[in-house]
């Protein structure tokens, strides 16, 4: 029994020995001609102290055999009060010699010294970064923190890596990259971040543009959410620091937490106009307007007294952290008295929230240590935002796709009203035409050709009563004509036209040349307007024209329904088309008016010295 107890002991030691030799050996980082890229959380070992007056003083309070401990794998502490002391050691396999970059992927660190280990316990400094220096006195002007490691063929290195970030959330995911793939990270980075930001600034400018073109709030609210979100991701991931204030630690130092309590005041604000609670649920918009109220207090307290809100940072944030847990559940209270209306609406804000509070969260739980950062392979606030940012604005598209397609459909709708009023318009005139016509020639030209008849047979000038009565009777006989053109439907509108042309060219020297394909028959409506129509451009044409010549042509349509062109022209003086309604006035808008009343169209081209064209264009019905 005591055999095997001391077998199963001397297995277990064994395998524990093992493990530890196993991890010792994995601590150190071993980089050949493949390698590309690591994360040091597997090759770390690291110690903390609280008693810190100066980077000497650090080294020389700790036991350098605490660093020899075996590796850790938690990067993200989370609140602290201490200053950490980070050791790795990398060896280069390669054959020749080799350029690295080391990268501490956090852009907010106070202050980092890289040491490099000197024998067993010295140290030499080969590099100084951190946001309480300006940006251009880093190693490498980035907005991490880089610091350049050469090792040559074979060589093996130990560094020694002290991250300051008292009183504040501490994260520092340490990488390893070779020269090469950093330099196309950076590349590949640039472009991704070029396109957020740029797609931020295109939101944030059509939503304001587009919000005082339509006088929309909601628009405007989410243009100012847009930008100030955009805004705070800007500073987090640390741009801020490298292209608006390089030489200002203060800001470097405050603006991150200024901006994100201004991103969710702006937030809270759209939330209710989103949901339309400041009209349909106004207990719950009060309620949002009080903790709107609040931040902007907060907001403009964290400007105006910046060294005290700096000096209890932790303090304001947890404050801003106790808010959004206590606004998420009114959110979403608020999107379920408000589903029943707009169910569509209220989805895609649910999205968007989840998308962005998960992120939030996450990030949150990485500042108070209890996710280590080094396991999220990505800004989890900013795939939130753009997740966001994307529901949003298809949502707002889609909206205002909806308004003008509604605006559209009125103004076809308003259209078709407005042609069938021109319509009942002209067919009433016609109808008072022809009435008025019934009325000349059936009652005044029957008494006029019985007058006629009895003047034959009394003894007085005849031949002078006669003339005048036959001229009343022409005169008669023509307004009745003009007034309901009634050979229209006897003869056809071909010939009509053509004696129209006959009748008003006869007494002038102008001459027309007249060709007319077979062209289907028109609707009896349609005819008549192309009648008037044409009536009225011979007449300008005898009266302001001054031609000699005049071509009509009458042709047939590519199709039935299409019913004919008709093209005239005439030599005569033109005129300025930009003057066309000076000189045309009424005359040329009734023209319109009636080719547009059944479905046709007109154009009139015409230049000084060079004659008029006109087409028309002209349906069955």
């Amino acid at each position: 029994m005591r055999t095997i107890f001391h077998k199963g002991f001397l297995l277990l030691l064994i395998l524990f020995l093992s493990w530890r030799f196993g991890m010792a050996q994995t601590c150190v980082l071993v980089v050949d001609s493949s390698f590309e890229q690591a994360s040091l959380s597997n090759y770390v070992s690291y110690t903390s102290v609280k008693s810190f007056q100066g980077f000497k003083n650090a080294l020389d309070s700790i036991e350098y055999s605490d660093l020899s401990k075996h590796c850790e794998k938690e990067m993200s502490p989370g609140f602290s009060e201490e200053v950490f002391l980070i050791s790795f050691e990398i060896e280069n396999f390669n054959n020749s010699n080799y350029d690295y970059f080391l990268e501490l992927n956090n852009p907010h660190i106070d202050s980092i010294v890289l040491f490099e280990f000197i024998g067993s316990n010295d140290v030499i400094e080969i590099g100084v970064a951190g946001d309480r220096m300006l940006f251009n006195e880093r190693p490498i002007e980035n907005r991490r923190f880089i610091f350049p490691i050469a090792l040559k063929k074979g060589e093996v290195k130990k560094f020694l890596l002290v991250v300051n970030k008292r009183n504040a959330s501490v994260s520092f995911p340490t990488y390893l990259w070779s020269k090469e793939e950093f330099e196309k990270l950076e590349k590949r980075n640039g472009l991704f971040y070029l396109l957020y930001f740029g797609g931020v600034i295109f939101i944030f400018l059509f939503s304001m543009v587009i919000g005082l073109m339509m006088r929309n709030v909601r628009m405007l609210s989410y243009g100012l959410y847009a930008g100030s979100m955009g805004l705070y991701l800007f500073i987090a991931l640390g741009f801020g620091f490298q292209y608006l204030y390089p030489n200002s630690i203060t800001l470097n130092n405050t603006l991150r937490t200024q901006i994100l309590v201004i991103s969710l005041m702006t937030f809270v604000l759209f939330s209710s106009l989103f949901m339309n609670l400041h009209k349909e649920y106004k207990r719950q918009h009060k309620v949002l307007m009080i903790i709107f109220s609040f931040l902007v207090v907060l907001s403009l307290g964290s400007f105006i007294f910046e060294s005290f809100f700096f000096q209890h940072i932790i303090f304001f944030l947890n404050v801003i952290y106790i808010l959004l847990v206590l606004t998420l559940p009114i959110f979403l209270y608020s999107a379920y008295i408000s589903y029943r209306k707009n169910p569509t609406l209220i989805i895609a804000y649910l999205i968007a929230l989840s998308a962005l509070f998960t992120g939030a969260i996450i990030n949150t739980l990485i500042e108070y240590g209890w996710i280590n950062e080094d396991n999220i392979p990505f800004n989890t606030v900013l795939l939130g935002s753009i997740v966001e940012l994307f529901v949003f604005s298809l949502t707002f598209i889609t909206e205002i796709k909806t308004i003008n397609d509604k605006k559209n459909s009125l103004l076809q709708e308003q259209a078709k009203q407005q042609k069938k009023l021109v319509s009942a318009y002209v067919r009433g005139i016609e109808e008072e035409g022809g009435r008025i016509s019934k009325e000349l020639h059936d009652n005044i030209g029957s008494r006029l050709a019985i007058l006629k008849n009895q003047i034959d047979y009394l003894d007085i000038d005849r031949k002078k009563i006669k003339d005048q009565v036959v001229d009343i009777f022409s005169d008669v006989r023509q307004i009745s004509d003009e007034l309901s053109p009634s050979k229209i439907q006897i003869l056809g509108i071909v010939p009509s036209i053509e004696e129209l042309f006959s009748q008003l060219i006869a007494g002038t020297d102008i001459k027309v040349n007249f060709y007319a394909d077979e062209i289907p028959d028109l609707n009896n409506d349609n005819a008549i307007q192309i009648y008037r129509v044409i009536q009225e451009i011979i007449q300008n044409i005898v009266k302001h024209s001054g031609a000699t010549e005049v071509d009509c042509q009458i042709l047939k349509g590519e199709t039935n329904d299409e019913g004919a062109l008709i093209m005239i022209d005439d030599n005569g003086k033109g005129f300025n088309t930009h003057d066309i309604d000076k000189n045309m006035g009424f005359g040329l808008k009734n023209m319109r008016f009636r080719i547009e009343s059944v479905g046709g169209k007109i154009e009139i081209s015409s230049n000084e010295g060079h004659g008029t064209h006109i087409m028309i264009w002209c349906v069955r019905g």
